[in-house]
């Protein structure tokens, strides 16, 4: 079968004498693998990336998925698991983690959230309203087994003008009942947040820096990892 190797093709490339190498590729770790190698100075490489489409997924987030459903909520046959997903940014995870809750034998609950769709109505609400809201939602909580949170909003201060009376109202009358009372000592949860531009400029890096840094982090093999660590219960 013919593979496509963009690393093998720049250096046949070079091999024959060119000196300006276009490159096209999906965002892919190759791509820092492609600016590291080693070539003449003469040499000038162009990489142009295409869009990422719903066909391709980053390999990163495949582990990551499966360390989320497998792992932290540990998700068998029969499970009701909500995944709940803020911001576009989080759509690739959160499609890769229902399919695996489906390998899991589990069944899959999304909810998504707009920060700025959020925002609205935060800035108008009354406690009737989430009282209303939390009596469904809290429903709907305490039929779940499992429970994974992804965060990614494009701007970390979309709520920063949303007024400390509305976000105390929102967390008495939403959040406690939905999720303290409910969700934390009634299912098994994870939250995260998802690395996009707005998280690597809190961390004063590079989105690709920063994404390298976190899928190092989050992709270790914990499950190996416990059972290394479990000698030192007995310290």
């Amino acid at each position: 079968n013919a593979t496509l190797n963009p690393i093998e093709g720049i250096k046949k490339a070079v091999q024959l004498g060119y000196k300006n190498i276009a490159v096209t590729i999906l965002p892919s770790p190759l791509i820092k693998q492609i600016r590291q190698m080693q070539l003449p100075d003469d040499v000038k490489i162009y990489i142009l990336h295409l869009e990422r489409k719903l066909s391709y997924m980053d390999e990163r987030i495949l582990t990551l998925a499966k360390n989320l459903v497998h792992y932290s909520c540990k998700v068998g046959p029969g499970d009701r698991v909500q995944v709940h997903y803020t911001g576009s940014d989080t759509e690739s995870l959160a499609r890769q983690i229902i399919k695996e809750i489906y390998l899991a034998g589990g069944t899959a609950y999304p909810v998504y959230t707009n920060p700025r769709v959020h925002r609205e109505m935060l800035l108008g609400c009354t406690e009737e309203q989430l009282r209303l809201m939390a009596r469904s939602d809290a429903l709907t909580m305490s039929q779940m087994d499992c429970y994974i949170g992804i965060r990614g909003a494009e701007n970390v201060s979309e709520y920063a003008d949303v007024p400390a009376e509305k976000l105390a109202l929102y967390d008495t009358f939403y959040s406690t009942p939905v999720h303290h009372e409910i969700r934390v000592p009634k299912t098994r949860w994870v939250v995260l947040r998802y690395p996009n531009s707005s998280m690597a400029q809190l961390s004063n890096t590079s989105l690709e820096a920063f994404e390298d840094f976190y899928f190092q982090v989050c992709n270790l093999d914990y499950s190996k990892m416990e059972q290394a660590m479990r000698p030192l219960v007995a310290l």
